[in-house]
């Protein structure tokens, strides 16, 4: 018998097949859908639709014994590039393509236990040309889903470069500004966060917006004129997405405040430089939110220079009188309480607020001295 023709038994199962291939479907479907989490969004009318017509051409296929047919392969190709465009793992959506064979060959050996041995027998020249069929038509399928994840990948690179560059410039309010918001995902009337890091090769940041994708929300990502990531994230989780930011990044990391509409994710934008101006070794994550002060002193940093260099190089050389000055702060200005952070004695932490004094001119105990100290002490992490 030729491998690629059924026998007369197989043919009757097959149009058995053939004849209940709305149930059988309604079984393929409900079987994948159950596995593969990505396609249980799917419009299930749609599914059932792509799936009754791949399924049927299949079993047409292995009845006629001359595999799937030139527009069989294009209708699989057609389901990758929709799969594609609906944002389904090509991981999942092949699964569905063996889930299909599983069900298939369960359906038909159901039917030939029902009649016998002889029956099962017969059937077992099936397999190979059933999953001749599968490989051909996925193979269609998984060229077709991986060029038009590339497109897309490809157009969606181009649109997040041109919103990263527009945002940075001067006209954020335009329409354009607004389409391509759009075009991501976003709702450019909504509230919207800028991060930045500090300079990356392009592998980072493409590793960056491939786990973006994993996160609840929408963010995506771009290098800027200077070679920095910038991350627009909207109903996201600011710390989980600065944390793998760091993560994966190892960089530094601004986080702009939130802000309504494409003005505000510009100025996001701006909060986001001057938090990462701010950020050093020992805090490589700055929010605006919580470091405004710091994030804006340290972006006047230059002119500030003729009046806190004195302080500055004083807490590079003394850090343990600088410690002493922000436990005090830290710890609502309380001796007692700084000296036990510190674990020293209170007179200890007293006099080294006293010889912070003595160097800087600047007494910590007094409300003005402090935050000039402060500000002094903050800046010298930079240098």
């Amino acid at each position: 018998m030729d491998s690629t023709r059924s026998s007369h038994l197989v043919d009757q199962l097959l149009d058995e097949a053939l004849h209940d291939v709305d149930h059988l479907t309604d079984l393929v479907v409900a079987a994948i859908r159950s596995r593969a989490r990505s396609l249980a969004d799917f419009p299930y009318d749609q599914h059932i639709a792509d799936s009754v017509l791949s399924i049927r051409t299949m079993l047409i296929g292995l009845r006629n014994g001359d595999g799937p047919t030139a527009e069989a392969l294009e209708h699989a190709a057609a389901i990758g590039r929709d799969r594609a465009r609906f944002g389904i793992p090509l991981v999942d959506a092949i699964e569905g393509y063996h889930v299909a064979a599983a069900e298939i060959w369960g359906y038909l050996f159901s039917r030939a236990s029902e009649r016998g041995p002889a029956w099962i027998a017969e059937l077992s020249s099936a397999v190979a040309p059933l999953w001749a069929v599968v490989n051909r038509t996925s193979t269609s399928f998984t060229t077709a889903h991986a060029a038009e994840t590339a497109r897309l990948a490809a157009g969606q690179h181009q649109v997040r470069s041109r919103l990263v560059a527009l945002l940075g410039g001067n006209s954020p309010n335009s329409g354009l500004v607004t389409a391509l918001f759009d075009q991501l995902g976003f709702d450019a009337q909504g509230s919207l966060t800028v991060l930045l890091t500090g300079q990356a090769t392009p592998p980072v940041m493409e590793a960056l917006q491939e786990q973006l994708g994993t996160l609840d929300g929408v963010a995506h990502c771009a290098l800027d004129p200077e070679a920095r990531i910038l991350l627009i994230g909207q109903d996201i989780d600011l710390q989980n997405l600065a944390e793998m930011t760091r993560d994966l990044t190892d960089l530094r990391v601004g986080v702009g405040l939130t802000r309504t509409g494409a003005q505000g994710a510009a100025m996001s934008l701006t909060d986001a430089g001057l938090a990462l101006a701010a950020a050093t070794r020992a805090q490589p994550v700055v929010r605006f939110s919580s470091d405004w002060l710091t994030a804006i002193f340290t972006s006047e940093a230059h002119r500030l220079e003729p009046l806190l260099r004195s302080s500055i190089d004083t807490a590079g050389a003394h850090p343990h009188l600088a410690d002493a000055v922000t436990a005090f702060a830290a710890h609502r200005f309380s001796l007692t309480a700084a000296a036990q952070a510190l674990h020293v004695h209170p007179n200890t932490a007293k006099y080294r607020l006293a010889r912070w004094e003595e160097l800087t001119g600047w007494d910590a105990l007094t409300g003005d001295g402090l935050i000039r100290s402060l500000i002094a002490i903050r800046l010298s992490a930079q240098d």
